[in-house]
């Protein structure tokens, strides 16, 4: 026997001792601890009927004897009479009730460091060194379910006649508990699914048979890391959930199962996380009301030193006065900006400046430090102290602006005499707005005070707003900064399911996992206007809006609510591929060649990305694809472009095209991302940030100047381009398309030897185009294709498109059109040149045919319902529709 472990066969270091499981499970031990609850249950309900039958008796008596009247003076409780026995013993017993109920009605023990301030927890360590050989039983720390967990899984491997609980016996009584039905319905998985495949690998979990059971090794192992687990996360008690997170984290099999039903363990880890999340902001909801309630009410601090601040009062909220009263919630993660901000008011520079982009969580801070100045979990600099937000907007807009200082110097004198506000100054940069009077007065005047050390201040920003106006002022030496950056995708989650709870009770909805997953990867992704957490929660909220007005209340929103938002949003397809879309996808080729005859190589390659783009098969951070179309003029490299916009972005103006003939100095850079300071943007820029789902066509790309073809360096390799204003616009969900008439005359003379297409592309890339593009240019395309030059089989075949576009003109005026065969072949003879495409064709159409019809129809010699006939001679003949009967 281990002398240490004191027999329970292992142990785990910790701050407490050496952890271990001292408690036996078995058939007498798991009877009498529910005998003991049960005989609990019925003396507390026993207390609290003599009770209540005691203060009836006092009562009945008052009212037999007639002394009810008598009751409300003193004579009658000095006097001896028996009804004050009974009303004497009645409220002893209420004490009694209360006191066993707060402290002896359960044998759970707190954790250790649960509820307990920084500081408590640092003295509490200080210990740690000397308890390192003690002995620390972790079982007293296991809450009810925990227990009728840990008793059913014991129940389960006699049943099944196994000798040992292993930690699969655990892992399905947890499922099959409270938590792991609540545990289902948020991860999406239906028990049928799990029942069977679950059954099956408990039967197989260990062989053999014995007449006692026994904890496993492994299973002591889950309980004591279970322990170690709700202390690292300062839970009250250990419960199924951490049970549930140990058993499946060290069960490979477990792992399998669930990913092989469409689960992966990272999922399943994300809502067993989200379930302690929502037991553990109750714990700390209680903690929270109960330390409030010792946090003064008023403005007076305990010293009684305070002064009132009417004027202030006018201009802000005062939030450690909202804390106590429930109405800010609780900060979820942030622990090195809160950190940071702590310790930089303790360092003595004691002003700070929160600077982050919209939605990324300023708010929330200084929500989350007025909660711990309620708690009082804070240094001693802010012990006692109000946390004051001052509504710059209005301070400054109120009355004549003129007056601004003014009112700032007056506020600042009442913090002053007070001598117990810290203030917040949300858009702390309205200060220093750019004039050179007014506004910016204010922030040198505030600059001033704050030298002075009589108040602590805390504003936001952002980082553009703070570079611009801050930093490079006196205001900005003042200010210790604290970035806040936008949050990880795990911690968008952690984020989200914390405040989910909120938006299921106002719109009576229930969130899966899988949509708060969606809203954060895909706002993350496509929406750029805000930073993560907020941008998800957004999203979260109107897919509620949307789950609830579609199929009532006390529904769950799913994944595609929130992708159908995401669309809504952006114009990005981001919803699961539904039949016809795919049929569309699976059908792309036939699509485009519709309207692009030939270009086989071309087309394929087009329909190839954009199946790659639609499965999420591709990189996230390039754009859908970059393509370099090389071709004489005339060959359908712009078409191709159309068609694609057409049939697959919703028609042919679907598309950012930039003819870069227009770009051949390097000045026309400000054309295309914004000069800076320029809160206009970009020619480019601001067409791609508001339409992000698009294709970015540039035309003539040889053309460009070198300069901005650098710009495409980025825009190819890391998706994004920073406009003049700052912003960094997304192209990752564009299709570049870049065309070049560059080596024409190279490519018509191989094509005529009847050089191999491949052949063709290498010299050119080895050669031709050496001297127009630079070689890391070239090597950012994902495919550079040579389109050849048409043959006189694809321009009739183009003749009779465009010949049909006549006809559907045609048709939405009333009128019919039918061309022979032979006037179609004759335009294809005449429009045919090698040289320029169809280029020629479309003159020859419009000479031959276009004139004609205009002509007709401006004379009033063709009617609607009349059939206008081609000829073979290249004429018109109009067949007079028969009258209506």
């Amino acid at each position: 026997m281990c002398a240490a472990c004191g027999g329970s066969g292992l142990g785990l270091p910790s701050q407490e001792g050496l952890l271990v499981w001292g408690a036996s499970i078995d058939d007498f031990a798991l009877a009498f601890r529910k005998i003991k609850r049960q005989v609990s249950v019925f003396f507390h309900l026993a207390l609290i009927v003599v009770s209540l039958l005691t203060l009836a008796g006092f009562v009945w008596r008052l009212a037999r004897l007639d002394r009810i009247a008598v009751a409300l003076t003193l004579n009658f409780w000095t006097a001896g009479y028996p009804e004050v026995t009974f009303f004497w013993l009645g409220v002893f017993l209420d004490c009694y009730i209360i006191f066993r109920l707060v402290e002896y009605s359960r044998d759970v023990r707190l954790l250790p460091n649960w509820g307990k301030t920084k500081a408590q927890l640092s003295a509490y360590d200080k210990g740690a060194s000397e308890r390192q050989t003690h002995r620390f039983d972790v079982s007293p720390y296991y809450s009810d379910d925990a227990w009728e967990t840990i008793g059913h899984a014991y129940t389960l491997a006699k049943n099944l006649k196994r000798s040992e609980v292993t930690p699969i016996h655990l892992f399905a009584a947890a499922i099959a508990s409270n938590t792991g039905a609540v545990f289902m319905t948020r991860l999406g998985l239906p028990f049928d699914t799990l029942k069977d495949p679950l059954a099956n690998i408990v039967h197989a979990a260990s062989a053999g048979s014995s007449a006692s059971v026994s904890l496993s090794r492994d299973v002591k192992r889950a309980l004591v890391m279970a322990y170690a687990d709700a202390r690292l996360e300062q839970r009250k008690h250990v419960s199924t959930i951490e049970i549930f997170l140990q058993t499946f984290g060290s069960e490979p099999k477990l792992q399998d199962l669930l990913d092989s039903l469409g689960y992966p363990s990272d999922h399943v880890v994300h809502v067993a996380e989200w379930i302690r999340l929502q037991d553990k902001l109750r714990e700390d909801h209680e903690r929270f009301v109960a330390l409030a309630m010792h946090k003064p009410a008023t403005a007076m601090n305990r010293a009684m030193t305070a002064r009132q601040t009417p004027l202030l009062d006018r201009f802000s909220e005062d939030l450690t006065l909202s804390a106590r009263n429930g109405y800010l919630q609780p900060l979820i993660g942030r622990d090195r900006e809160m950190a940071e901000l702590l310790r930089a008011i303790e360092s003595g520079r004691r002003s700070v400046v929160l600077v982050g982009e919209p939605g990324t969580g300023k708010t929330a801070i200084v929500e989350g430090l007025a909660r711990r100045m309620v708690e009082e979990d804070i240094p001693p600099q802010l012990f006692d102290r109000r946390l004051v937000s001052i509504n710059l907007p209005q301070l400054i807009a109120a009355g004549d602006p003129g007056l601004a200082a003014e009112r700032l110097f007056a506020i600042l004198e009442e913090v002053s005499l007070s001598g117990n506000i810290i203030l917040v100054l949300h858009g702390v940069e309205s200060l220093a707005g750019g004039t050179s009077q007014g506004p910016l007065d204010l922030a040198e005047s505030l600059s001033t005070e704050l030298d002075k050390g009589y108040f602590v201040a805390i504003g936001t920003t952002t980082p553009h707003a703070y570079t611009q106006y801050i930093e490079r002022r006196s205001l900005g030496a003042k200010l210790t900064r604290v970035n806040i950056d936008e949050m990880g995708h795990d911690e968008s989650i952690r984020v989200c399911m914390a405040k989910s709870g909120g938006i299921e009770y106002q719109n009576k909805v229930f969130f899966s996992f899988a949509s708060i997953e969606k809203a954060v990867t895909l706002a993350g992704r496509y929406l750029h206007d805000r930073a993560l957490p907020e941008k998800a929660l957004d999203v979260l909220r109107e897919a509620s809006v949307l789950a609830r007005k579609a199929r009532g209340e006390r529904t769950f929103v799913t994944a595609e609510d929130v992708a159908s938002i995401v669309h809504d949003k952006s114009h990005i397809p981001v919803e699961a591929v539904g039949a016809d879309e795919s049929q569309k996808l699976l059908n792309l080729e036939g699509e485009l060649h519709k309207r692009v005859i030939g270009q086989e190589a071309a087309v394929t390659v087009i329909a190839q990305a954009m199946r790659r783009a639609r499965a999420e098969l591709r990189e996230g951070k390039r754009p859908i694809a970059n393509f370099l179309f090389l071709g004489p003029t005339g060959v359908g490299k712009t078409e191709l472009s159309k068609s694609l916009a057409s049939v697959y972005f919703g028609s042919d103006q679907s598309m950012v095209r930039m003819d870069m003939s227009e770009y051949q100095d390097a000045s026309s850079i400000h054309r295309a991302i914004g000069a800076p300071g320029d809160t206009r943007g970009g020619l480019l820029t601001e067409a791609v940030r508001q339409n992000p789902f698009t294709i970015l066509l540039l035309d003539e790309i040889e053309k460009a100047h070198p300069d901005i073809l650098n710009l495409f360096l980025q825009v190819m390799d890391d998706g994004r381009l920073t406009d003049g204003v700052g912003r960094t616009i997304d192209f990752t969900n564009v299709v570049l398309i870049a065309t070049s008439n560059a080596g024409t005359q190279f490519i018509q003379d191989e094509v005529r030897k009847g050089t191999d297409m491949e052949r063709v592309k290498t010299a050119l890339m080895e050669r031709e185009l050496k001297g127009i593009f630079r070689p890391e240019f070239l090597n950012r395309f994902d495919a550079i294709i040579v389109f050849k030059p048409l043959t006189q089989d694809d321009v009739s075949q183009i003749a009779w498109l465009m010949i049909n576009k006549i006809g559907e003109r045609l048709g939405e005026k009333g009128m019919k059109f039918r061309a022979e065969d032979s006037a179609v072949e004759q335009l294809a003879t005449l429009g045919f040149d090698p040289l320029f495409g169809a280029r020629p064709l479309r003159r020859v159409i419009q000479e031959r045919v276009d004139n004609q019809l205009a002509d007709l129809i401006l004379r009033k010699a063709v009617q609607r319902r009349d059939t206008i006939v081609l000829q073979a001679d290249l004429t018109l003949r109009v067949e007079t529709a028969p009258p209506l009967a």
